[in-house]
């Protein structure tokens, strides 16, 4: 059975990992990378191509049946199942903690599971804005320990950290 995992990545953060995992002990796990058309902006600085690769080369999912695919934004709530359904192989469920997605496939009768929210050991929430703020900020000392060593390495060696950091200088006030 496969189970459908929708996240723009931007960055891969250790939720979007545990949820993962989580999900992979029952499924086969077919993640979309939403939003593949955004990048280089404060808000999605990464490719789809950079995410695509965060997650096949996160070496937490070795071994894992997962499927990775892009999928553009097509700015349209009523069809956007249907969309999705005709780029993808077939699934079984989907797993969100996102309100419109939910409702979305729910309406087109898949069954819907919400995958646990995972924090640090703060209580604080892995959210990808908090991890982009932190880059933002020169805060390499926290943003590395919300991502994986995998996903730190990689934004390093892209210069991820300091494109979104040039991107955010052009955008001023933005957080």
């Amino acid at each position: 059975m496969r189970a459908l995992f929708v996240g723009r990545f931007q960055p891969l953060h250790l939720g979007h990992i545990k949820a993962i995992l989580e999900i992979s002990k029952k499924y086969e796990v077919i993640v979309v990378v939403g939003s593949a058309q955004e990048s280089y902006t404060v808000k999605n600085p990464f490719t789809a191509g950079e995410r695509a690769e965060m997650l096949i080369n996160e070496k937490n999912f070795k071994g894992l049946n997962l499927n990775v695919i892009p999928v553009s934004d097509i700015n349209n709530h009523a069809i956007w199942v249907k969309y999705i359904i005709s780029l993808l192989p077939k699934f079984d469920i989907v797993w969100t903690q996102n309100p419109l997605t939910k409702i979305l496939f729910e309406k087109e009768k898949f069954k819907v599971a919400a995958q646990e929210i995972y924090t640090n050991e703060y209580g604080k929430i892995y959210s990808g804005t908090d991890v982009r703020n932190e880059i933002s900020n020169r805060h390499e000392d926290v943003w590395k320990n919300m991502v994986s060593a995998d996903t730190y390495k990689f934004i390093k060696m892209i210069g991820g950290d300091e494109r979104l950091i040039n991107l955010t200088s052009l955008t001023p006030g933005y957080f």
